[in-house]
């Protein structure tokens, strides 16, 4: 559990872990350097559990590093990332575990997820896992993960050795979509339905910016240029890393440059586009346009409308209506 600032729900979040029917845990909080009482909120619900250990930073070093660390403090078979805003069933681990145990094609049991938005007590939308089982092979889910694995099956029970034999987090933006990539390369991730995540996003959109500091912990002053390069070279990087043949490998990296040429070149275009019209008026052809090249399958919307102001706004850099903009605050233009 990485944790940075995470006072106010960090207690309920380690005490859904505690009370998992699955016993034999090895429980490692790392606190990133918090500024607020979150130190003591961890010990005040772990309550002496001699399962739970914490450790802490001096600094808050990004959550790349976070992230990193809680896994080079764990020793066991499997592991699972647990966020501290966050709370998992009681059968969260046991079912995960027991998926795992019957299937070694399978690296990752990944979570059936329920997202909320802060302030909302209705669901927004719920997300599911589809088309990265062991019976899709290794080159379709490649493809797939380009923009149909949903970053919540991070938050799934993995095998430690994938983990171990992968990148990792880099310090660099959206490090989390390259590392589920390499996984899916590794090994089938599947949903097991009896795994079940609260998911709580903020209100707030972080722009490009945010984003990358929020990774790397603020060292990165000012704009982001070309926030695509980072990951596209991460995902490269981790293509040509694997043990693979020369052929095999240069064509997989062909792909990867393809889609992210293509998705470039949509974006480019909309972006003229929204310039020369406005945002209010591209706003119908902005939605369209992020149903049919931007949303992930798998991702049930609950709540249309916060789910576009929230989602489908912000990721096509529109401004909500006015309603919106008092209730979620405007996007930075992406």
């Amino acid at each position: 559990m990485p944790v940075f600032n995470g006072q106010g729900t960090i207690r309920a979040a380690l005490e859904s872990v505690l009370a998992q029917s699955y016993q034999n845990l090895e429980i490692v909080v790392f606190d990133n350097g918090s500024t607020d009482g979150t130190a003591e909120a961890v010990l005040a619900a772990s309550r002496g559990d001699a399962r739970v250990r914490l450790d802490i930073g001096e600094s808050n070093r990004g959550a790349s590093f976070s992230f990193n660390r809680t896994f080079e403090l764990a020793t066991g078979e499997y592991f699972l990332w647990v966020a501290a805003d966050d709370t998992i069933g009681s059968d969260y681990v046991s079912s995960a575990v027991a998926r795992l145990e019957i299937d070694p094609d399978v690296v990752v049991s990944a979570p059936a997820v329920t997202v909320y938005l802060e302030g909302h007590t209705e669901p927004v939308y719920e997300v599911h896992i589809e088309g990265f089982g062991p019976e899709t092979s290794r080159f379709d889910r490649m493809l797939r993960s380009m923009n149909g694995l949903p970053m919540v099956a991070m938050y799934g029970v993995i095998r430690s050795s994938a983990l171990a034999t992968s990148r990792l987090f880099k310090r660099s933006h959206m490090s989390d979509v390259a590392l589920m990539q390499e996984l899916a390369l590794r090994g089938a991730i599947v949903e097991t339905p009896e795994q079940h995540l609260d998911y709580y996003m903020s209100q707030k959109w972080k722009t490009t910016a945010e984003e990358y500091r929020h990774f790397t912990g603020g060292t990165v002053k000012g704009r982001v240029a070309l926030p695509f390069l980072p990951l596209l070279v991460d995902r490269v990087q981790r293509m040509w890393s694997r043990e693979l043949g020369m052929a095999t490998r240069i064509g997989y990296v062909l792909v990867v440059l393809s889609a992210e040429g293509r998705r470039l070149g949509v974006r480019a275009a909309w972006r003229c586009y929204r310039s020369l019209v406005g945002s209010a008026r591209a706003s119908s052809i902005g939605e369209s346009l992020y149903w049919r090249t931007m949303h992930v399958p798998g991702v049930k919307v609950c709540d249309m409308r916060v789910f576009t102001e929230r989602v489908v706004y912000p990721t096509m850099g529109l401004s909500p209506h006015k309603q919106a903009v008092h209730r979620l605050g405007t996007p930075d233009e992406q």
